[in-house]
């Protein structure tokens, strides 16, 4: 399969963009035999994954909390639209509903919604892909484990 001797082919600088998160940090780029398997010595530091996580674990608290005020505020709101819709002559329920649905602060609570839920799904899943970033690291270190001792 040729030498194990890494040699390497690019400067770091050029390549550092393609790792996520700052906790990723590239090594080399490296050939490895007769140059016709290239790949990434890349090295993570999982206590910074881990305390990124905890960096947002209160933003995503306080997103979550928001979101779930405006859906419960949103039926409170409904429910006021109906009673000025009926001071306004509108007898039948549904025709109250219907102004409710239609009224612009209805579809302003609905816009602060959405952003709610735009906030807290991007939390949530730079919290998860920090996770798994965990686990890959994890995963790696015991691959590199079972391959020292077959060597050794």
């Amino acid at each position: 399969m040729g030498t194990h001797k890494l040699q390497p082919q690019i400067r770091l600088g050029a390549i550092f963009g393609l790792c996520r998160g700052s906790y990723w940090r590239v090594n080399d780029y490296c050939t490895y035999g007769m140059g016709s398997i290239f790949y990434m010595v890349i090295f993570m530091k999982p206590e910074e994954a881990a305390q990124d996580i905890r960096n947002k674990a209160r933003a995503y608290g306080d997103a979550k909390a928001q979101r779930v005020y405006l859906e419960e505020f949103r039926k409170s709101k409904k429910a006021l639209l109906m009673k000025d819709a009926l001071q306004m002559g509108y007898e039948a329920a549904n025709a109250q509903e219907r102004e409710a649905y239609a009224d612009p602060e209805y579809h302003t609570l609905l816009k602060g919604l959405a952003a709610a839920i735009a906030q807290e799904e991007t939390l949530r899943w730079e919290i998860e892909a920090s996770r798994l970033d965990i686990e890959i690291w994890r995963t790696k270190e015991a691959t590199n484990r079972m391959q020292d001792r077959a060597h050794q």
